[in-house]
């Protein structure tokens, strides 16, 4: 039986304009190319459950809007359960206008439109889709009331809660961090978050001890290029050694699909390669080579 992922979170279209460098203030400059791509952190998250093997829910808004109908589409195309997918009128689905330059460098500009209209009684209509779940997984794409509403059902239920806290907040609601099984920043996330530069071994021990303090049982830091650290207990649907995987997904994965770590491990790597509209590069698990370095 797989498992049941619910995603709470932003539904972006990637608007991208390939230019050769960023114009100068007052300066004109020519577009080589344009392009479109499905992303938003929580479309993104759903896409990668539903990839990895999980059955996956999603609840967030789009706008009235052919974006809206572009989305949508990904998402079904994915096997993504949209029933609690709502939509804003007189609202454009939220977008990411992203100047991607030659050198592979980016600049990015968020119009957050109909995802900064979640509300928690949109997450109230879902309570039984919440209940129903294994994990419960959001982002801070969309507005921080609807997803403590979220994380305070699925606790309720003694279910699973995962945040990944970007882009980041100061002074997160207790409301929220209460109700978090596990959190997953980066180091730059976790800094802003608790104040603490995470720079070596005794500051990542000393920023997990932070988010244990708030009652948050499992502490995943990723370190980009340098995988990530694990802190915590485990409980039901959080074993695993997730300081060898490459990055949080990795961890998640292995949570969400129940596959061996070394699928796992595979699994990452595949996500740390960058293009924008990460929808196409999540992998499917019967896709993903599980390699034997058993490390």
């Amino acid at each position: 039986m797989p498992n049941h992922v619910v995603v709470i979170g932003s539904i972006n279209v990637d608007a991208i304009l390939h230019i050769q460098r960023l114009p100068q203030p007052g300066e004109t400059i020519q577009m080589d190319a344009f392009s479109k791509a499905a992303g938003g952190k929580g479309a993104n998250q759903a896409v990668a459950a539903a990839r990895s093997g999980a059955k996956t829910s999603f609840i967030g808004r789009v706008g009235n809007d052919a974006n809206a109908a572009f989305m949508r589409g990904e998402l079904v195309k994915n096997q993504i359960d949209t029933q609690y997918v709502a939509t804003t009128a007189d609202t454009e689905t939220g977008q990411a206008y992203i100047l991607l330059q030659a050198s592979g460098q980016n600049s990015i500009i968020i119009q957050h439109g109909a995802n900064f209209e979640l509300t928690p009684a949109d997450v109230q209509r879902a309570t039984g889709l919440i209940q129903s779940a294994d994990f419960v997984v959001a982002e801070l794409e969309t507005p921080v009331a609807a997803t403590a509403e979220a994380f305070k059902i699925a606790k309720a239920a003694d279910k699973v809660t995962i945040l990944n806290p970007a882009p980041a907040q100061k002074d997160l609601p207790e409301a929220l961090l209460k109700n978090v099984d596990l959190i997953a920043p980066n180091e730059t996330e976790s800094e802003l978050i608790t104040g603490i530069p995470v720079t070596d071994e005794a500051s990542m021990r000393q920023s997990a001890a932070y988010y244990h303090q708030l009652g948050i049982r499992g502490v995943v830091i990723t370190l980009g290029s340098k995988g990530s650290k694990w802190s915590g207990n485990p409980r039901p649907g959080l074993q695993g050694q997730s300081r060898r995987y490459h990055g949080s997904r990795g961890y998640l994965y292995r949570c969400f699909s129940q596959q061996p770590s070394a699928r796992s491990r595979q699994y990452c790597r595949c996500r740390n390669l960058r293009q924008h509209g990460q929808l196409v590069y999540c992998p499917e698990a019967r896709r993903i080579p599980v390699d034997s370095d058993g490390g």
